[in-house]
């Protein structure tokens, strides 16, 4: 499994705050209703009940069009939610079975949607600590 940090997503993440449904597959149980971003692979959800990472996980939820979007996922990333600013415990999930129609629909929601600012870029540690051994 590849896990990528924000900073080498290669995919737009946009802002979108929607009800949605996570259902832990291994014993049906809810643990997400809400999301605070979605790409087109994945997403970022609220969770009220925890999950591990590699758990796998249903996902349904409405766009604005009346359509329906249902994916698989697994968990690729878990925030307990400890930091300041943090909104509670969240989970990324990366979509494994995304069907066409569901794809498209997913598609349209997003082409109005506020993209998420990209982080700051990663410090080169090594290149710093040289920058202030030289100086």
């Amino acid at each position: 499994m590849l896990l990528l940090s924000s900073a080498d997503r290669s995919v737009a993440r946009f802002g979108v705050h929607i009800a949605c449904q996570v259902v832990r597959e291994r014993d049906f149980r809810v643990i997400g209703r809400g999301t605070l971003d979605v790409s087109l692979t994945g997403m970022l959800v609220q969770c009220t009940y925890d999950a591990e990472i590699g758990d796998e996980v249903i996902v349904s939820f409405k766009t604005g069009r009346d359509e329906y979007v249902d994916a698989v996922g697994i968990v690729t990333r878990r925030m307990e939610g400890r930091r300041r600013g943090d909104l509670g415990m969240t989970m990324g999930i990366t979509f494994t079975s995304l069907d066409d129609e569901s794809l498209r629909a997913l598609a349209r929601m997003l082409e109005l949607a506020p993209v998420v600012t990209k982080r700051a870029p990663r410090l080169d540690y090594a290149r710093e600590v040289m920058r202030i051994a030289t100086t």
